[in-house]
């Protein structure tokens, strides 16, 4: 992990306990694990998907399996509620954003699209 990876990491926790005061730390510490851990994995499967290489089926399966995590009840997105999650296709920028009203963009797309995380 680089250097502005990390703070990126470090600014989506605090905007995370900014937004949900009533979150413990520790939680909010365990989610941008688990949401730097998604993005890392959509993100191979768009680079796959660039080069062309992998089977199309299992990274089909690989990215429904991301969707399942995020929004199966009780689920990642469920304590930041109305937080929305996307996944797009192009590898040189950010793969995977979180959308909230109140969380600022960190692309220049702005706040429209949502908190880039590689």
């Amino acid at each position: 992990m680089t250097k502005g990876q990390a703070e990126n990491l470090l600014n989506l926790a605090v905007h995370l306990a900014r937004m949900r005061p009533g979150i413990p730390a520790h939680q909010i510490a365990a989610d941008v694990r688990e949401f730097s851990r998604l993005a890392g994995i959509c993100r191979r499967v768009a680079v796959a998907r660039c080069n062309g290489t992998g089977e199309a089926r299992r990274n089909k399966r690989t990215l429904e399996r991301v969707c399942m995590r995020l929004g199966k009840a009780g689920g990642l997105l469920g304590s930041y509620a109305p937080m929305s999650a996307q996944v797009e296709g192009d590898p040189r920028g950010y793969v995977f954003h979180l959308k909230h009203p109140k969380l600022p963009g960190n692309t220049l797309g702005g706040q429209e699209r949502g908190y880039g995380i590689k």
